[in-house]
């Protein structure tokens, strides 16, 4: 037979002394915290999934590459990602070129379905970047210069 007292918040049984408990009692019990526990653990406006979990742990991912001099080179990302951000290290992210009256690219910015730079597109698995041999007007990608070590970072 139930208790006559019950706690506030989920109607368990609170049990005194001279009560008689039956499993009926216990498994109704546990069946009440089985609902409230189970429904708040799935809820997904209040708990963050696995791969929310990963993003807030790990927000970004690093990947360096030495350009080989290629037209477009196609780099693999360890994870998706949602935005990425190329530069070259040893270069800023633009110089002017007296010699050939161009503007030389060592950076590139690409953000999912939201746009990228010049030289640059990714989808979540990978980014592809640009090498011109020649400058358009006025503008030159370079993305993957022979011998030069770029870095990619992937927000997730």
């Amino acid at each position: 037979m139930p208790s006559a007292n019950k706690t506030e918040r989920l109607g368990l049984n609170l049990w005194q002394g001279s009560d008689r408990p039956q499993r009926n009692d216990f498994n109704s019990d546990n069946f009440i915290v089985e609902e409230v526990v189970g429904d708040h653990i799935e809820n997904t406006e209040i708990h963050l999934s696995e791969a929310e979990k990963t993003r807030v742990r790990m927000p970004m991912v690093t990947v360096s590459f030495v350009g080989n001099g290629e037209a477009r080179r196609t780099v693999a990302l360890p994870s998706v990602v949602t935005t990425v951000i190329v530069f070259c290290d040893s270069m800023p992210c633009a110089v002017y070129d007296s010699t050939t009256l161009c503007t030389r690219n060592y950076a590139g910015f690409s953000m999912y379905g939201a746009g990228f730079s010049a030289g640059i597109n990714f989808n979540s698995m990978s980014v592809t970047v640009s090498q011109d041999e020649e400058p358009e007007n006025g503008f030159m990608n370079c993305l993957n210069e022979s011998g030069k070590t770029y870095r990619v970072i992937g927000f997730r």
